[in-house]
């Protein structure tokens, strides 16, 4: 599959660089409203729109975006999550740490699936709840609030997707390490927090007199 380059996100919103929150947020109903996959837009248009407001609502993204005009984090958070997941490894010292990785790198796929699932069930009531809608007062609240709601859960499950990412990027970083496993020949020797493991030859284990 081909991969999308990400456009502008101040062209995909139309406003400038300059432009406030407020103004984001405005720019975000406005073009979500109108390119909303349940208003006849199409999907790939919803996602763009998406991930402009998300580029452009958070400081730091917007920030890194201005000077490098890329936001493509996802090989950080990728070896944030391999170094985090390698020194729970070391905790456990488990006899099989690729089985450990892999444990490991499956438990945070189904958090952020099971995740998403709750909030896509969400929206998805909240959607067929406003479809029964058929009359609301002039100075309506609530129904804005409710489709803020939604908005809400659209950019959770958009962040989803993105730490969906960043975990096969770990995954693919851990597969390059090989250990060998725990046994009565092996000799583990600690250096601070990494732990180096030698088994003993036949050959070696004479030479010790063991």
């Amino acid at each position: 599959m081909k991969k999308r380059k990400n456009k502008d996100p101040y062209e995909v919103l139309g406003v400038n660089k300059k432009a406030s929150n407020k103004d984001i947020k405005k720019a975000y109903h406005k073009e979500s409203k109108k390119h909303h996959p349940d208003k006849g837009g199409s999907q790939e248009k919803q996602q763009e729109i998406n991930e402009a407001y998300l580029i452009l609502i958070n400081p730091f993204k917007r920030k890194q975006y201005d000077t490098t005009g890329n936001v493509e984090d996802y090989e950080q958070k990728g070896l944030n999550i391999a170094m985090k997941i390698m020194q729970e490894a070391v905790k456990a010292n488990p006899n099989n740490v690729k089985d450990f990785f892999i444990n490991e790198i499956n438990k945070g796929i189904a958090s952020v699936k099971n995740e998403q699932k709750k909030a896509k069930d969400e929206m998805t009531k909240l959607r067929i709840f406003l479809n029964r809608l058929e009359k609301a007062p002039e100075n309506d609240i609530l129904t804005p609030m409710i489709n803020q709601e939604i908005y809400h859960l659209e950019v959770r499950i958009e962040e989803g997707d993105l730490l969906l990412k960043s975990i096969k990027r770990a995954k693919a970083i851990l597969d390059e390490y090989i250990f060998s496993k725990l046994g009565e020949e092996m000799e583990v020797y600690g250096f601070g927090n990494i732990f180096v493991q030698t088994i003993q030859t036949p050959w070696e284990q004479h030479c010790d007199g063991t």
